[in-house]
This record gives structure tokens, sequence and C-alpha cells, in this order.
């Protein structure tokens, strides 16, 4: 995210940021489909120290984030330099990075997403420098910096990340970089196309973001007609595999009301809301673009900001924007049919510039900056409540779990975590009758909508979908548990061996359960086949039919 765009942008109603995925318009009365679900991350900073220490911490806090939200960190997003010489894309700092990838994926399981400038920012402040000597769009068109994509490509590759999504030149109809496009519109797609193509024919598997900054209309992201007045810059279905935006709840320059209505002239909560969907290259753009060629939709840059941010344009401790953009997610892919739907989003952690942006301290603790929204928020994205969206995920990344959505907003503001406390009848209370707590059956796949592994059933029979997870529990000691899916024989090298007890089939995080992705599955009939080796001798074996 660039501070240039807080401090000379005024107009620009929302910032771009995302990594990404995409989002669907609700449409009343469509009826929800079997979907997938998105993955949710963070970014708590920057992991750019070569140290060792620097990735510990770094994997510390995204620990702490999870830890403090009651759901683990899928996902995670960080910036390459641009502020260097021309070998940007190859020199010792974008290398710490892919150090640090590797060891957050070494640890946690989860993936990196990485912002990658087309080209460097010499002068932070002047994105118009074209210096002689200074890389150019039009270079970059010509092809003189294929040799460093081509680079950077193999360094993924040699460590293990030839699946990473690159969100290249994050933010380009902006006007804050560099590599603005509306600066040379023809070489920006020609440029972009040169990128993916040289990457691509070193690591196929790679996956390329075109983020937009959301409401900035310096270039249009949603066409492919160069125009003088608004070119259109999209470089073709053939060249971007996803569709992200950057969003943060501002309307730059436009204070928000407080409780009273004032100052005069502010944005209520609600305005500000439909300002972000319905502005031009909102998210309801973003929505239609992105159904329109089958992509699906990421937000690698999402926040909150305190109401002095972007020039006094920040929503502040807002409850509303945190359950809109909740019931935007929850039910863009149920009711688009067509779209791919939402793959992640990526919370934007930490104050920048003079933006107030953080949830936490860093250290898995509420900081002071929005106490109600906080709150709402891990309500929400906790284990017990994430919500179902889309199919379509970055490569590694281990998606949320179902659970209710959260209501759609009304037209009015959404109750305050202090409202009032009912005053009780003075009926005397009847103490109930505890209910049992219910006995799990021994030794056959059981599964759960949560994480915590609560409500559990017996999978023997049953009909699942988007995400479960599933485990067992031994009547006795056990060596260990191997897992098989849809090899009842045990022909093939089996899909999981447990040898610590909880025995899920995915392995966990901490006490947590990960997800069995249900859709990675045809739809009819499976089998689930578990083996307990017992520490005493012998073997059980018990197989199940489920279906999907």
């Amino acid at each position: 995210m660039s501070g240039r765009f807080r401090r000379a942008v005024a107009g620009v109603v929302a910032c771009a940021l995302v990594g990404g995925v995409a989002l669907m318009v609700a449409l009343p009365g469509a009826k929800a489909a079997d979907t997938d679900h998105w993955a949710s991350g963070v970014y708590p900073g920057p992991c750019k120290n070569i140290s060792e220490q620097s990735r510990i911490d770094y994997v510390n806090q995204l620990r702490s984030f999870g830890n403090w939200r009651n759901h683990p960190v899928e996902v995670t997003m960080q910036f390459a330099p641009y502020i260097g010489t021309t070998n940007w894309l190859t020199n010792e700092e974008p290398n710490a990075l892919l150090k640090c990838a590797v060891y957050v994926r070494q640890q946690l399981h989860v993936p990196m997403i990485f912002a990658i400038p087309m080209l460097p920012q010499f002068d932070s402040e002047d994105a118009t420098d074209t210096t002689a000597g200074n890389p150019t769009l039009s270079a970059g068109a010509n092809g003189d910096y294929n040799q460093y994509w081509a680079k950077l490509a193999q360094n993924l590759v040699d460590r293990g990340l030839g699946d990473t999504t690159l969100r290249i030149g994050w933010e380009f109809n902006g006007n804050w970089f560099r590599w603005a496009a509306y600066l040379d519109p023809s070489d920006w797609v020609k440029y972009w196309r040169n990128i993916v193509t040289t990457m691509r024919a070193v690591s196929p598997a790679l996956k390329f973001d075109y983020s937009v900054a959301l409401g900035s209309t310096y270039a249009n992201p949603f066409s492919t007609t160069v125009t003088a007045t608004q070119p259109g810059v999209y470089p073709g279905d053939q060249y971007v595999d996803i569709i992200s935006a950057s969003m943060y709840d501002q309307w730059f320059g436009q204070p928000a009301c407080n409780d009273s209505g004032l100052p005069t002239g502010c944005k209520t909560k609600q305005a500000r809301w439909d300002n972000l969907v319905n502005q031009r290259y909102g998210l309801a753009a973003l929505t239609a673009f992105a159904k329109a060629h089958k992509k699906p939709i990421g937000f690698s840059e999402w926040a909150l900001a305190s109401t002095n941010s972007f020039s006094g344009g920040g929503g502040g401790d807002d409850v509303y924007f945190i359950q809109s953009f909740h019931t935007w997610l929850t039910t863009a892919a149920l009711n688009l049919p067509g779209g791919a739907g939402v793959a992640y989003e990526v919370y934007f952690d930490k104050n920048h510039d003079n933006n107030i942006q953080a949830m936490t301290d860093g250290a898995g603790r509420d900081s002071k900056n929005f106490p109600l929204a906080q709150t709402r928020y891990k309500s929400y994205w906790s284990a017990p409540t994430h919500s179902p969206s889309a199919s379509v995920l970055p490569s590694g990344v281990k998606p949320t779990g179902p659970a209710s959505s959260s209501p759609p907003p009304s037209s009015s503001p959404p109750p305050s975590s202090s409202s009032p406390t009912p005053t009780p009848s003075s009926t005397p209370s009847v103490t109930p009758t505890p209910t049992p707590k219910p006995v799990l059956a021994r030794n056959t796949p059981l599964f759960s909508k949560y994480s915590s592994r609560a409500k559990a059933k017996k999978l023997s029979k049953q009909r699942v979908s988007g995400y479960i997870y599933v485990f067992v529990k031994p009547s006795k000691t056990v060596s260990y548990v191997q897992w098989y899916v849809d090899d009842s024989k045990r022909r093939h090298k089996a899909y999981r061996l447990d040898r610590t007890n909880p025995y899920d089939l995915v392995g966990s995080k901490g006490r947590l359960a990960l997800p069995f992705r249900v859709g990675h599955l045809k739809h009819g009939k499976h089998t689930m086949t578990v083996l307990l080796r017992w520490r005493s001798g012998g073997r059980h074996i018990y197989t199940v039919t489920f279906s999907r």
C-alpha cells in the first residue's frame, strides 16, 4: 500500500489491496450453492531481515494473530522491495523474503503471496521519474528485463515456491508508483504479458494476481480498450489467474459521522459502505468483471481505519464495515453462478504512515484502536463462525471451515456491544437437568464442521460438502494411525500417517484440526479407511462409505 495514495490522491475513494480472488454482489432470493471456503490471513508487518530470528519472529506473529481470533492464519502476504537499483528482483532483500516464505511454509504450512514491483522506485516521492538509466515500462515491453523475471522464477522454483501467487505491479491504476499504467498504457500491457510469459516458461504453476486500486480512475482496470482519456489495460484472460483489490474502510477526506451525526457534512456508515461498493471501479465493478471473465477475487490488503486516517476519511471503530464485508464475502460466490468466487483475504494489521489500521498489538493482544469492531471481527472470523464462499485458492492454501454466515447489513447500523442487558424476570428459575455429553464412537472415522471437532458424527453414510474435519478416537493406545481415501484395499501410500493424538486426517495446528477439502473429490460415493496399529500388538481396520 502506498503512503502517496493517502497524501496526494484526494477524491480517490478506496485504495487497492488484495492479492488474490473474487467477490460477487449478493442477489436477493438466490439459492445457496455447494461451495468451498476462502483462505483467511494477515499481514503483520515486513519480514525482510536476512536473519533467522526475523523469520522466527514473523511466524510467531502469525501464530499470535491466529490465537487472538481463535482461527489459524491460512495465508499471508509480503512486499518485495521497490526502492533500489536495476537488480531489484534478484538482490539480497528479495531473496531474504523467499527464505521467510520457505520458513513460514515449513512451520505453519501457510503460503505467502508476494507483491512484486514492475519497476524500482528510485525516488519514493516521484512516480513519473524517468531519469536516463532508470528502468521504464517501454524497456520492460521491449523485453529488457526478462532475464530478471526468469531469474526470480528460478529462485522461487529452487526454494520449492514454484506455485506461489504473485501480485505483480499492484495498484497499477493509481498514480503513486513508477509502474502506473496511465503513464504508458500500451507498454504496460506488453510488459505485463512479457512478465507472465517469461516466468511461466520457468514455472507453469505460478499464479499471477492482477491487483487493482479500488476507486482509482487513472486507468480502467476492467477494459482492454485503450483511449486517451481512460486507457483500458486488462492484459487478457490468458495472462491473469486472479483479480484482486485493496480495500480500506475509508472515504478519502470525507469524515465519518459520530453517534450524534456530526460533524456537519459527514458520511454515515451505510453511505460509506455503499460508496465502496458502487463507486467507479468499486466492489460492484470488480465483481461484475471477475464474474464475466470467470476469475477468482482476492483481498491481500484490507483493514479498518481510524477517523484521522486517510486525511480524516477513516471510518473509525466501524462495526458496520466488518459486518458488511463479512456478509459480502459469505454471499458472493453463493449468489452469482458463473463466477469463480472468493479465494482469500489478508487483513493489513499494521499501522502505515499516519493511518491507524492495526487490530492487535502484534503480540496477540487487542489494540486500543477499534474495541467494538475488533470484537465483531473475532466473532465472525473465529473457528466456529467463519463461513463458506468460493472454490479457487492459491496453491498450498488450507482454507477455513464452514459455519453460519453473518446477518446481512440492514438499513440501520448494527447494534453496539454496549446494548443494555434485559432485566431478568421475577419468575423463579428452574435448574435444568444437564444434557449428558455424547459419547463418541471409537475406532471409526468421525467428522465435524468445526476445527475444534465439536458436534462430531460418524462419517459412515453421510453426505458432506465444503470442508470437514475428520478424525478417529481409538479405544486403546496406538502406535500410529494410517488414513486412506478411496483406497480401501490400501494398495497405495497412505493419505497420512499420524503418530500423535489427536489423530486427524489432515493434521492439526495446536489444538485445532486442519480441514479436509471435500471439493477435491468427484460428486458421488467415496470411501474412508482408517488403520489403527495397537501398541499392544495387532491392528484394527475400518472402512466407511460417504458421498459428496
